[in-house]
């Protein structure tokens, strides 16, 4: 696994929560998955990374060192989010973060 770790800034917080997601100290492109496991939506932009939505709470990205801002909605003030990051090989390493 490449020393590739995130990091989370909160930007805003009212009725939804934005935050900015830092990935850093990657080697290769690696696959990055933010979740807010308690549900609500994640919405993404400013983003260098290619994404999807795997559900209204989960985002898969892909890519190298960068940063997204991404807005948590539709829950009764912030919840922690968990972010995945898998490199090629399949080695994966996981953070929670708490968003207050």
């Amino acid at each position: 696994m490449s020393p590739a770790i995130a990091s989370v800034h909160v930007v805003q917080q009212r009725e939804s929560t934005t935050f900015l997601l830092r990935v850093s100290g990657v080697d290769e492109p690696v696959t990055i998955e933010v979740s807010t496991p308690a549900g609500g939506e994640l919405a993404l932009r400013n983003s260098p990374w290619t994404c999807t939505r795997l559900a209204p709470a989960t985002l898969r990205c892909a890519g190298e060192d960068g940063q997204a801002m991404i807005r948590q909605s539709g829950l009764d003030g912030p919840a922690p989010i968990r972010v995945v990051i898998t490199d090629s090989t399949g080695a994966t390493r996981t953070q929670v973060f708490l968003l207050d």
